[in-house]
């Protein structure tokens, strides 16, 4: 059934005509509100990811050692690691080859990371495999936080270790950092 705005039970005339108002001020503003030459403030434009793809060689600077590793040599600089980054979309996977991608491999099982881009930051994380080390059964995850500078990336790298199982001598939730910083051949 159709009503008019005049004939709602209990509105009068007044009421009719201020409903009517109200329902053109929406239209007007539906109306006005909704055209694509939007005028007032515009929204922050979007940074486009920056593209990481390419093969690097990195600087791997030991920093503190809280998990104890074999072989860590806090101030310890390991140079020119090759490290391949693919990347599709804001989506990117690292190859870590050398002494580093030996580490990884040795303690968590894999060399190879993967994460996202927003902007010129990355973040890639590798999830460790459980791993015995000297009668300690434990999990060593790695996240590597890298930004880029037209074709030179600098970041972080941590490293934290988790008790699965065993006799261990380093504290759940342990953490080792390295500082990273290297470069591609120019896109």
């Amino acid at each position: 059934a159709r009503y008019r705005l005049s004939s709602v039970a209990g509105t009068g005339d007044a009421a009719a005509t201020a409903m009517r108002r109200v329902a053109l001020l929406i239209a007007m503003v539906c109306a006005t509100g909704c055209d694509d030459s939007f005028q007032g403030d515009e929204p922050p434009d979007q940074v486009e990811d920056a593209n990481f793809a390419g093969a690097y060689s990195i600087n791997f600077n030991n920093d503190e050692n809280g998990c104890a590793f074999d072989g860590w040599t806090v101030d310890a600089t390991t140079t020119g690691v090759p490290v391949t980054i693919t990347q599709d979309g804001n989506q990117v996977t690292a190859d870590v080859e050398g002494l580093a991608g030996t580490f990884l491999d040795l303690y968590l099982g894999s060399k190879r990371l993967s994460g996202t881009v927003e902007g010129n930051d990355a973040t890639l994380i590798l999830l460790g495999a459980p791993r015995d080390h000297a009668g300690c059964v434990s999990v060593i995850d790695a996240e590597y936080a890298l930004t880029l500078a037209g074709d030179a990336v600098s970041g972080t790298a941590v490293y934290t270790r988790a008790i699965q199982s065993g006799t261990c001598t380093f504290p759940a939730g342990c953490e080792s950092h390295q500082t990273l910083s290297g470069s591609r051949a120019p896109q």
